[in-house]
């Protein structure tokens, strides 16, 4: 039987138990995530009853030089305020903005990003809603505090939704909402398209499968994205995230000689196997 004295696991658990899954981030361009945009885009924080219907699409190559790989899973996404005057230094006002049904769709590409279809459904394969029903983003989310600043404002409110699992590929996201009860909206912050990294096609029929066109105006996203569980070595009890119960379990496994607690595969289940799990969780995933 192998042990582990408790003053040695007291310390690990005491550096380490606070190791989740490691949520990363993907910047729309790359370039962006610490540079602001050349203008604003209103599409998806429309007001006055307006619908919209934006699509975008993210090509293969700008999502892998950030860490989004085949298999890993996508929550959320965020924007943020243009640096405009137009902007108000903080949106929504008291009370939010609402929408009664706010829906996103992540899917496959159907199409390459240099011939995109004008019908929202022709580029999209196996398309998943992630979300659908009333939104409200709160009171102050977007901060836009200096317009003569040169650097981008903060990231605003994160729209979090089922998790979907990234295919490979280049990655298409579909957004529609009918506009908020607002009289007004905030700029969000865009760059022109580029077949290097992106382009967007719009419309403004709520819901529509055909009538948009290609769009210059690309509204800067930041995913939120996750390793899935299966492929996270120290999530052993694959429940999605790395934390205490995966460490106990581990010290269990090594005390019972479980074949599990080979963590290096070399065969035998020594400290070798101990301290290759402490680095990888660590690490997380």
């Amino acid at each position: 039987m192998y042990r582990i004295s408790a003053a040695l696991a007291s310390l690990a658990v005491a550096g380490l138990a606070a190791s989740a899954s490691a949520q990363s981030f993907a910047v729309v361009p790359e370039a962006q995530a610490t540079e602001r945009g050349n203008g604003g885009l209103n599409t998806l924080t429309r007001g006055d009853g307006f619908p919209r219907t934006y699509q975008q699409q993210f090509t293969e190559g700008e999502l892998a030089a950030q860490g989004l790989m085949p298999g890993m899973t996508i929550t959320g996404v965020t924007w943020r305020a243009s640096i405009t005057t137009s902007n108000d230094p903080t949106w929504p006002p008291p009370g939010g903005a609402i929408w009664s049904d706010y829906q996103i769709t992540l899917a496959e590409a159907a199409n390459p990003i240099t011939n995109l279809s004008s019908t929202f459904a022709d580029n999209m394969l196996n398309p998943v809603m992630v979300r659908s029903g009333e939104l409200t983003i709160p009171e102050g989310a977007f901060a836009s505090p200096n317009p003569a600043a040169p650097e981008p404002n903060p990231w605003g409110f994160e729209i979090t939704f089922t998790p979907y699992t990234y295919q490979g590929g280049d990655l298409v996201i579909l957004y529609s909402h009918p506009g908020s009860n607002l009289p007004g909206h905030i700029f969000l912050d865009r760059v022109a398209s580029n077949d290097a990294w992106g382009r967007a096609i719009s419309a403004s029929e709520f819901l529509a499968t055909s009538g948009g066109g290609p769009t210059a105006s690309f509204t800067i996203n930041r995913l939120t994205f996750e390793a899935a569980g299966p492929t996270c070595p120290p999530d052993l009890n694959g429940d999605g995230v790395v934390d205490a119960d995966d460490f106990f379990l581990f010290l269990t496994l090594f005390a019972a000689g479980d074949p599990r607690a080979d963590f290096n595969n070399d065969g035998v289940i020594d400290a070798d196997d101990f301290f290759a799990f402490l680095n990888a969780f660590a690490q997380g995933c």
